[in-house]
């Protein structure tokens, strides 16, 4: 049997698939606008400016409008990750400023038994400019640390007990505030990426792992692992 090509399922047919190949062509054609920083989601690891060690911020510039800018996107995007820190490489500025806030929503995340071993307590949020770290207590401690960097995974790192660090707040402030526990770890987390360092690099390679195996595995690989 011939197909007649002029029936009216046919000419349908071949309207849909037009209109189809129109919208594909239109998609590749208008590529997105690329955003410029401060971005308003989380650099991923294999951006350059995760390795770049991030530049001071002039004491006079600190009240200024760029400054500020980049101050309140890094908020919005801490609060929207619901991260406990963040670093302005993070959102894409090459500036030492160094978000830290652990809430009472992220604490209870965990168990007591952990909380008591992590040494966990809240924090409210805190702005440090041009950050120094001091170590007050050299013993180390491992535990699992991630990254909103290195999303989906973790590793077992080695960190201090306790640090001071010292730079200045929004307002140009100085500030000098003195931690231990999981706080010390994410202060130190957070220099690192100041530095252009990553967790990876001081990590028990063998400890490496994606937290979603198992689910991967149960959903037969029908798994995604969202940036954002």
């Amino acid at each position: 049997m011939r197909l007649n090509l002029s029936t009216p399922s046919n000419v349908t047919w071949k309207r849909s698939l037009s209109g189809f190949t129109k919208w594909y062509q239109i998609l590749w054609r208008n590529k997105p606008i690329e955003p410029t920083p401060p971005y308003s989601h989380i650099c991923q690891i294999g951006d350059p400016i995760l390795r770049r060690k991030a530049d001071r911020v002039l004491p006079d510039d600190i009240k200024t409008q760029e400054i500020k800018q980049v101050i309140l996107s890094m908020k919005k995007v801490l609060t929207r990750y619901n991260a406990t820190g963040l670093t302005a490489p993070h959102v894409g500025v090459p500036f030492q400023i160094m978000l830290i806030e652990f809430s009472k929503e992220n604490i209870e995340k965990f168990s007591e038994e952990i909380r008591r071993i992590r040494e966990m307590e809240t924090c409210p949020l805190k702005v440090i400019i041009n950050p120094s770290i001091e170590i007050r207590n050299p013993r180390k401690i491992v535990f699992d640390e991630d990254c909103e960097s290195i999303k989906g995974f973790s590793a077992s790192v080695a960190r201090f007990h306790e640090v001071c660090v010292s730079g200045l707040d929004e307002d140009a402030n100085p500030v000098n505030w003195t931690t231990k526990g999981w706080l010390a770890r994410i202060v130190q987390h957070e220099m690192d990426h100041l530095e252009g360092k990553m967790y990876t690099d001081i990590m028990d390679p063998k400890s490496f792992k994606c937290d979603h195996w198992y689910a991967v595995n149960l959903r037969k690989g029908r798994y995604e692992i969202r940036f954002r």
